[in-house]
């Protein structure tokens, strides 16, 4: 697109010849030459859709302007115009003619030596903290980082940043940074602190160390399992002259939790300073640091698994109540409509909680409610002790081929039926076991069974068609399964309409 010379600081059309040069994150860059001094500059351009969007931009350009430092790229200028019917804003800046920041890991075949590596650290960590008087980045990457004639490193692209007193998130117009160096609370959507960059800042200090960034991922679900979950790979297995404290000071900036990390940027530095004194590295490594910095590590693995354990769980019993709320909804549809058709009485269902349901119809009433989280897969233990403590005894074992509430995926087990007494499971009340099943992890939401127990002994009597109580549920399961010859036959369908037809038959049918 071809643009007019651009308004100036010093006067109209003060930027010419613009060329384009290069895709930005949230624009497009060109280069131009100032025509009062002859220094070249470049230039981003951003298309707005509104007054709205307009306004951010100035707003966050405003900061922009006032930050100057060494390693804090220049902004000269912010201003807008329009071409073609079209709004846009546009900040002039520094040229860095030798690029970002990215393009060392892409030529550089060796390794950076650590005093290489940590003066490029301070260069950034300088910068960062200099804008930390302002602003909050969020958004810290190579890409984002560029490099000066001098060959010092220069932070750049504030789009994303937000003043260090916001507590929301900014309107801007991308999300909360990139996936590779975003901290964990970016993903759970943490308010904004200036504990997010010192995250990102860390990751950036790995790559520089190992040209490497220590979590990739093919999805935005796989990253965030990472982040959130998964340690630091360890930097000495990657290379070993890595003095132990800078290894410490990575770990420490890059913690998942946001109050286990330095509380600012100048704290880094000064723990980074220790380590680099004139070009020379001062802590040379001993085996008593090395197997402290393990066990260090060791210890904050264990925690990590404890909370992607917490957090599945979580996820799952969020799964699991979505789930029993639709088989419920499924209920409340029929019942609705057959009362389309009753005048005198209706069928009353009531949610005793979001899983439980009550259905009533004069004075009858049907119960429907799911068993509490016992650990389906430790079915034959429970059964085992439940059993030792009522009978002093197991008469006979669960499972004895089976182990099949594992193999069928079995995940919840329920029971409707009319109510009476739940207290012994051999009660003969008309009813049926619901079982939430889910065969592979590829089959989120799974299905719903329907199974009933009856006498073979006694069987053409109403009431034999009854649900079985936990723990005895996971005996009669694993025989029936198993197919094994039994006073008791186990059936088992997939759950649909007639099943719930059925039920309300019984409920209103009078006996």
């Amino acid at each position: 697109m071809h643009f007019e010379p651009l308004q100036g600081p010093v006067k109209p059309g003060q930027y010419i010849d613009l060329t384009y040069y290069a895709k930005g994150g949230m624009g497009e860059i060109y280069l131009a030459k100032d025509s009062v001094n002859g220094h070249d500059v470049a230039i981003k351009i951003l298309f707005v859709n509104d007054m709205h969007e307009l306004k951010l931009l100035k707003s966050e350009s405003e900061i922009a302007l006032q930050l100057n430092h060494p390693n804090i790229i220049r902004t000269y200028y912010a201003g807008e115009g329009e071409i073609n019917g079209k709004m846009f804003f546009y900040i002039v800046m520094y040229y860095a003619k030798s690029g970002n920041f990215s393009k060392l890991f892409d030529g550089q075949k060796e390794l950076l030596s650590i005093g290489d590596a940590t003066r490029f650290m301070l260069d950034i960590a300088r910068g960062l903290s200099e804008a930390h008087k302002l602003i909050i980045h969020r958004d810290l990457k190579p890409l984002n980082i560029l490099v000066g004639d001098d060959g010092r490193l220069m932070i750049c692209d504030f789009g994303l940043a937000r003043l260090v007193d916001a507590q929301t998130r900014s309107n801007s117009f991308k999300g909360s940074g990139t996936l590779l160096y975003m901290s964990p609370e970016c993903f759970i959507s943490g308010a904004n602190s200036i504990l997010m960059d010192i995250y990102s800042l860390g990751i950036i200090f790995f790559q520089i160390l190992t040209f490497k960034v220590p979590y990739n991922g093919s999805s935005w679900e796989e990253l965030r399992s990472k982040h959130l979950f998964d340690s630091l790979p360890k930097i000495l297995d990657i290379r070993k002259d890595v003095p132990v404290k800078l290894v410490e000071i990575i770990e420490k900036m890059t913690s998942k939790k946001p109050q286990d990390r330095y509380s600012s940027v100048l704290e880094v530095i000064k723990a980074l300073e220790t380590i680099h004194i004139n070009e020379k590295i001062t802590v040379p490594n001993n085996e008593i640091l090395i197997e402290a910095n393990k066990a260090i590590s060791i210890k904050s693995q264990q925690a990590l698994e404890e909370s992607k354990r917490l957090e599945v769980e979580a996820e799952f019993r969020k799964l699991r109540g979505h789930m029993q709320i639709q088989l419920l909804q499924g209920y409340k549809e029929v019942i609705d409509n057959l009362n389309t058709s009753l005048e005198r009485e209706k069928i009353i269902y009531k949610f005793v909680s979001p899983t439980i349901m009550s259905i009533t119809f004069m004075n009858r009433k049907v119960d429907i409610h799911f068993f509490g989280e016992i650990p389906i897969q430790n079915a034959r233990e429970h059964y085992a002790g439940n059993a030792r403590r009522a009978y002093g005894g197991v008469m006979s074992p669960v499972g004895t081929v089976g182990g099949f509430l594992e193999k069928d995926g079995v995940l919840c087990i329920g029971r409707a039926g009319i109510a009476q007494d739940y207290g012994r499971s051999f009660e003969r009340v008309w009813s049926y076991n619901l079982l939430w099943k889910r065969i592979s992890d590829e089959d989120i939401y799974g299905y719903w069974d329907t199974v009933w127990f009856e006498d073979t002994l006694n069987a053409g009597h109403f009431h034999q068609h009854y649900a079985m109580n936990i723990p005895e549920f996971y005996r009669e399961y694993e025989i029936g399964r198993e197919r094994v010859i039994h006073n008791k036959a186990m059936h088992m369908r997939h759950h649909g309409v007639d099943d719930i037809n059925e039920l309300l038959k019984i409920l209103v049918i009078r006996r």
